[in-house]
């Protein structure tokens, strides 16, 4: 039953047969599955509420004994320790310090502010490094590998007979199982949008035409192929980037770049940033040229290791956006044509 509305929400649409408001669509939507926006600020958003139900009521949950603790709030919580064992890993040498003779803290510094930067530098290659391959494949395919959707679960009551649990949202994506996507998320995607709306975009990004007769059915066999291979080469290819960030951390030009003057000057200045920046150029040319001592060892094994890690991105890029091993010409094009009549055989 719907309730009575005031003045200012006489709107009343009839919809699929039945009479709603604004108000109730969105209740109805927030209820099932569906997608939610991909932008960055989103995403920050989702990490954020993730991360926090991972410090506090996924932990409760475990403890607890709840029967409505699931793999996915498992698998959430590992961000915890993670992030927990990257600051032990920047405080190792530097909170112990204090405690040293001066030439031993001095040394013992160094060591700390190259750890430290070596986990944000890992961290943060790592990271980042993945949108080097993905958002090629998104703009030549119109794929995302990493489009979100949001589920609300309706917790079991954690007492027999008493009223209903409370209700938690869970983030997911699309194509978070290769065998098994969230396909019909898809369909009706866009409102006032022909149902294949998606898949057509699609097949025509990836050059098979506006006019095939069963879109989905084209191109579903081809995205999962595209999403398998973005995936794997952008995994291999985050190692390699992540790596080479330790190994830049590691080089002495960022003791030029911040000298001991450092104590007045605050983070996300101008003065930090372009100190920061300086001390990325020259740690990238040191690497490159062998250290301090330019070594002709260190500078093939530098070099090996920046260009390793450039041709990792542009190779699995490339391998992802198309197709090398064989095409497919079985592509039904044709419109359908609703005044005749068809027999299905």
């Amino acid at each position: 039953m719907i309730s009575a509305v005031g003045p200012h929400q006489q709107r009343i649409r009839k919809e699929e047969g039945f009479y709603t408001t604004p108000e109730l669509l969105k209740e109805i939507k927030e209820s099932h599955d569906h997608i939610v926006s991909s932008s960055p600020i989103n995403q920050s958003r989702i990490l954020m509420e993730k991360f926090q139900n991972a410090l506090t009521i996924y932990p409760a949950k475990g403890m607890a004994g709840s029967v409505n603790s699931n793999f996915y709030e498992f698998l959430t919580m590992g961000m915890v320790p993670y992030v927990i064992g990257s600051g032990m890993l920047m405080a190792v040498f530097n909170a112990a310090s204090k405690y040293f003779e001066p030439f031993q803290a001095a040394k013992a510094s160094e060591i700390g502010k190259k750890m430290a930067l070596g986990v944000l530098f890992y961290g943060i290659l790592k990271w980042l490094s993945k949108s080097f391959i993905e958002i090629p494949v998104y703009l030549k395919t119109g794929i995302n590998v990493n489009l979100p959707y949001k589920t609300t679960k309706n917790e079991l009551s954690e007492t027999p007979g008493t009223e209903k649990g409370r209700k938690l949202f869970e983030y997911h994506k699309v194509y978070e199982s290769v065998d098994f996507p969230r396909w019909d998320l898809l369909y009706d995607l866009k409102e006032g949008k022909p149902r294949n709306y998606y898949y057509d975009k699609i097949a025509n990004k990836m050059g098979l035409g506006n006019d095939l007769v069963d879109s989905d059915q084209e191109v579903k066999p081809r995205i999962k192929e595209t999403v398998i291979k973005t995936r794997t080469f952008s995994t291999i290819s985050s190692y390699i980037w992540a790596g080479l960030g330790v190994a830049l951390a590691a080089q002495d030009a960022w003791g030029e770049a911040f000298t001991n003057k450092m104590g007045s000057i605050k983070i996300f200045s101008k003065d930090f940033l372009e100190r920061s920046a300086r001390g990325f150029k020259n740690a990238v040319k040191e690497l490159y040229q062998g250290g301090v001592y330019k070594s002709k060892t260190k500078a093939i094994a530098g070099r090996t290791f920046i260009f390793a890690a450039i041709a990792s991105s542009v190779l699995g890029a490339t391998l992802s956006m198309f197709n090398f091993f064989g095409k497919r010409d079985d592509v039904v094009k044709g419109k359908i044509d609703y005044d005749k009549d068809y027999t299905v055989g």
